[in-house]
């Protein structure tokens, strides 16, 4: 009877244990991946805010090439244009479509990518004119005016680039504050589902287990008290035994010696009968 009580209750506390090891293990997924997601959200935002700051220094270093009064700062700022271009450009495409180099997941919503729609037509002529005035240039011979109209229209289109990417920003900052406001949501709501699990444990495992000890402990205890119960009866029982034996040990004395007088009287009754015998003779 107790085997299978204690297969029982090591099954129940068991599939406890499991149960609430599965929740926990899938309540740290969860909140890790939406914690990777978190993380995701600042650098994105970092790098989407980096944006502005490259085009009004793609702006600046524009400029600088123009008022250029010798070769050598000429060819600092030419470098310097051509590297500000080439991080702004890959930043750009990284935020739209990803890139793993700059940890950027390039999943945006539909509304991310609406907006980064509207002002690649402005990104992309600052960077075509960054690139056509980096040849300009280059080119020593070239005369001052070639270069102008290649800056006119990098700073004619940095205020929509530049408004653009405020909004971007913004939205994703809003999206940002969203997943997180999904993972305090998720923590709350896997929060309610471990105390629900932990409630219906206690009902249907551990409050059942406690009864079944219970029970099993009160049967123990009435069988303590059964064999106690025997135990004095049959104390009980050899003390009367005892004074039994002794009784017939006392009676087996007394026969001995009724024994050993009737044996005498016998012996005497014999000599008697003899004696009378010979004194008739």
């Amino acid at each position: 009877m107790d085997m299978p009580i204690t297969r029982r209750m090591t099954a129940m506390y068991v599939f406890a244990l499991a149960l609430i090891g599965i929740l926990l293990i899938t309540e740290q997924a969860l909140i890790q991946q939406q914690l990777n997601v978190q993380a995701h959200d600042t650098h994105v935002v970092n790098i989407a805010g980096r944006q502005r700051m490259l085009s009004q220094k793609l702006c600046k270093a524009a400029l600088a090439i123009r008022f250029s009064v010798d070769d050598g700062t000429r060819k600092m700022r030419i470098d310097e244009l051509q590297k500000v271009a080439e991080l702004w450009e890959r930043s750009q495409r990284g935020l739209q479509n990803g890139d793993r180099a700059l940890d950027l997941p390039g999943r945006n919503s539909d509304r991310v990518r609406s907006m980064f729609s509207d002002i690649e037509p402005a990104h992309q002529l600052m960077l075509d004119n960054a690139h056509s005035l980096v040849a300009a240039a280059q080119d020593r011979n070239a005369p001052d005016p070639g270069w102008s109209p290649y800056i006119q229209r990098i700073l004619a289109e940095e205020n929509t680039f530049l408004t653009g990417m405020d909004a971007i920003v913004t939205q994703f900052d809003i999206e940002a504050k969203q997943h997180s406001s999904q993972l305090k949501s998720t923590e709350f709501g896997l929060l309610g589902i471990s105390l629900v699990v932990i409630v219906l444990l206690g009902v249907c495992v551990f409050r059942p287990a406690v009864a079944g000890v219970r029970h099993t402990l009160l049967e123990l205890l009435e069988a303590e008290e059964r064999i106690m119960e025997q135990n004095t009866a049959l104390e009980k029982r050899n003390h009367e035994l005892e004074e039994q034996r002794v009784q017939i040990s006392f009676q087996q004395v007394r026969n001995k010696e009724m024994e050993a007088k009737l044996a005498q009287a016998q012996s005497q009754l014999t000599e008697a009968t003899t004696r009378l015998s010979r004194a008739v003779r």
